[in-house]
């Protein structure tokens, strides 16, 4: 199904998860789906029918229980830096502070501490970089936050493809 063109395939995709009890639940059966560079896609679907599972596995985080995922041609084994998440629920680290939640990503990716803390500032804006702590996430509102590590995790990759 896959065509030179594919950003992303899809390939007789199907994902089944032992539950708690120990009986198999089938989450996804069967899929196949091609998306062109540049297009936009919507999953839509009622909920539990697996729209959500689809993306983990796109995103690299789960792994299909048959058939098989590609990005870019390649077969996707795990998160990478082509890929970014953006989470149904907020997905900050609460013990870390604003500063720390948006350097996560870069400094994941092997940029070293000094050069995530200058990407972070200078594409969030945050005041509190220069001497204070960082800020308490629970006083930044997340949606901001999410969207500062979207911008520096794009930087980075950019960043990254020119060197």
């Amino acid at each position: 199904m896959e065509s030179a063109s594919s950003m992303i395939a899809i390939e007789r995709l199907s994902k089944t998860f032992e539950t708690s009890r120990g009986t198999s639940h089938l989450a996804l059966s069967d899929v196949s789906l091609d998306v062109a560079q540049g297009e936009f896609v919507s999953v839509l679907g009622p909920s539990g029918c697996g729209k959500s599972t689809l993306l983990y596995i796109v995103g690299g985080f789960v792994n299909p229980t048959a058939g098989v995922a590609r990005v870019k041609g390649r077969v996707i084994t795990g998160p990478g830096p082509d890929r970014g998440p953006v989470f149904q629920e907020f997905a900050l680290f609460p013990w870390k502070s604003v500063l720390g939640n948006v350097m996560y990503g870069p400094r994941q990716q092997g940029v070293k501490h000094a050069e995530a803390e200058a990407q972070a500032c200078a594409l969030a804006m945050i005041n509190q970089c220069s001497d204070k702590p960082g800020g308490d996430p629970a006083v930044v509102e997340a949606r901001s936050t999410s969207r500062i590590r979207k911008k520096v995790h794009s930087a980075v990759r950019w960043a990254n493809v020119r060197s």
